[in-house]
């Protein structure tokens, strides 16, 4: 219940962020910073909310289906799926699992709690590291069609 409560803030609709056909680099940037904003706004609430999300998996006997209600994810499959002209099924899968790991709860803790990082600083470096992750699979695919073309 108490994860709920605080994922459920005032989480701002994508739409207000980002738009298809926007920049993708610079939509995850942003998409990072709103999120990850919302839950550092009440750090303690965050901290709760990880140690809520812990006892629930390790209270639970199967450990096969997810068990947290994943609302990065509504920020970052439409923005990886726009690139869905771009980048492979399997690169925007990837892509979207690295980004599952800059934004939310977890990469806050880590890069406040182990890096010592002020708030200011761990927004700018998760939204730093989304947009790094969309940049290195764009030029992943980018060099991938290099090889393709120059083999032919």
């Amino acid at each position: 219940m108490i994860s709920e409560t605080a994922a459920d803030r005032d989480l701002p609709p994508l739409e207000r962020i980002w738009q298809p056909g926007n920049d993708p680099v610079k939509g995850i940037g942003l998409a990072a910073n709103a999120l990850n904003k919302l839950l550092i706004d009440d750090e303690i609430g965050l901290h709760v909310m990880e140690r809520s999300f812990m006892t629930v998996w390790l209270e639970n006997e199967s450990h096969e289906t997810p068990l947290r209600p994943g609302r990065r994810m509504s920020y970052i499959e439409p923005i990886v799926d726009s690139l869905k002209d771009v980048l492979s099924p399997r690169a925007r899968k990837r892509l979207k699992q690295a980004l599952s790991i800059v934004m939310g709860t977890e990469a806050l803790i880590a890069v406040r709690d182990i890096s010592h990082a002020s708030i200011e600083e761990s927004l700018d470096a998760t939204a730093w590291a989304a947009r790094a992750l969309v940049r290195q699979a764009l030029a992943e695919d980018e060099e991938a069609r290099r090889k393709r073309n120059a083999a032919s």
